[in-house]
């Protein structure tokens, strides 16, 4: 693979024990297993090298080990409730100066969003880069890119178990500590649901995803979204 010089690492977030759809990310969603279509789609973006699934040593989670394996995936175990820690561990071992953030629970990631993070980050070289800070996007759609330095000074701030799991809600409550570049769209889509959370969620993905092409924008996703669910 030819790597050009403005390509990124993206660490991919992913468990089994969700609340609220235990083991949803090894879900099979229109042929597929959740955890593929969003490698596959992270891998899709132009300015992407390499991605890692980043995982726990629980057991709970060996599947998700076994899976990457069995796939060629490269994958990371670390600690399951300090997951900052865990993408801090990860984004250490790859040896990179920064680092995007993806949720495994997020087949209809749109890898023009994250090439769009990647060249603001190469841009301005900030501490995050994110269309999180204030939502936009669907959910589903969320991409955050974090630089290293910043990363690891941030992790040995947090002290609460919510801080820990939840990753970089500290640099969005610390605003004037860190620089942070947030990206948004001009039509708020905020409200629109494209990440798999619930089994509802997972029922409505799966509808979209027999209408839509693997390849289809986030636009086009929520359009079928709105047309089929409004």
């Amino acid at each position: 693979m030819i790597v050009l010089r403005d390509q990124m690492l993206v660490i991919i977030q992913a468990r089994m024990s969700s609340a609220r759809l235990p083991g949803k990310v090894l879900r099979e969603i229109a042929g597929s297993p959740i955890l593929q279509r969003v490698y596959d789609r992270v891998l899709s973006a132009r300015n992407v090298k390499r991605a890692v699934v980043a995982t726990s040593t629980d057991h709970s989670d060996l599947k998700i080990r076994n899976f990457c394996e069995s796939r060629g995936i490269p994958v990371f175990s670390g600690s399951l409730r300090n997951v900052a820690k865990r993408l801090l561990n990860c984004a250490i071992e790859e040896g990179e100066e920064a680092f995007v953030r993806i949720s495994a629970d997020s087949p209809l990631i749109d890898p023009l969003l994250i090439d769009k993070a990647i060249e603001i980050y190469k841009t301005t070289k900030c501490d995050l880069v994110s269309n999180v800070q204030t939502r936009s996007f669907p959910k589903g759609q969320s991409v955050e890119v974090i630089k290293l330095s910043a990363f690891k000074n941030l992790v040995n701030c947090l002290t609460r178990p919510e801080e820990q799991e939840h990753v970089t809600t500290y640099f969005y409550q610390n605003t004037k500590k860190y620089k942070i570049k947030n990206f948004s769209v001009h039509n708020d889509s905020s409200h629109l649901q494209l990440s798999v959370d619930t089994k509802e969620d997972f029922e409505k993905i799966s509808k979209i995803l027999n209408v839509v092409a693997d390849n289809s924008s986030w636009k086009d996703a929520a359009h079928t979204y709105q047309v089929m669910f409004r």
